[in-house]
């Protein structure tokens, strides 16, 4: 990243990435509050490769209750986007430097928390998005 490049010390780098990380959950928060949650659009383009399948799912996505589990998905990154920065931050001003380390391992098992979090929203979104397809479509889209 160009920020790490102009970061001058290891001090700033460590704050910046914080800077970032609040940032980061900023744009996916604003994306809640004008009402186009960018996780919605991300998987849309994940499960649609090609424009037909994009147009036949949107609709689906923004059915009301699928369109809510994209909004409680997106939010989830938020907290969790937040939980990192504050919790790198009390590193930081704990640890100092030596804080990089233990970052990268709370990060890493944040993750893979996380990763079980996104796995079971996704499962719930399939599950709803799946009772406005046919048979022939469940196929064709979520296969």
């Amino acid at each position: 990243m160009l920020i790490t490049v102009f970061s001058g010390s290891a001090m700033n780098l460590l704050w910046n990435n914080v800077y970032f990380t609040y940032v980061l959950a900023g744009v996916y928060f604003l994306s809640i509050v004008i009402r186009k949650p960018l996780m919605l659009y991300m998987a849309l383009d994940l499960f649609a490769v090609d424009p037909e399948r994009r147009a036949k799912l949107l609709p689906i996505f923004n059915e009301k209750r699928v369109h809510l589990l994209f909004v409680v998905f997106t939010l989830a990154i938020v907290a969790k986007e937040i939980v990192s920065g504050l919790f790198q931050a009390h590193l930081i001003t704990v640890y100092g430097v030596n804080a990089y380390d233990k970052g990268i391992l709370v990060k890493q098992g944040m993750n893979i928390g996380f990763m079980f979090v996104t796995f079971l929203i996704i499962m719930l979104i399939m599950k709803e998005a799946g009772k406005h397809l046919s048979e022939e479509e469940k196929e064709t889209f979520l296969s």
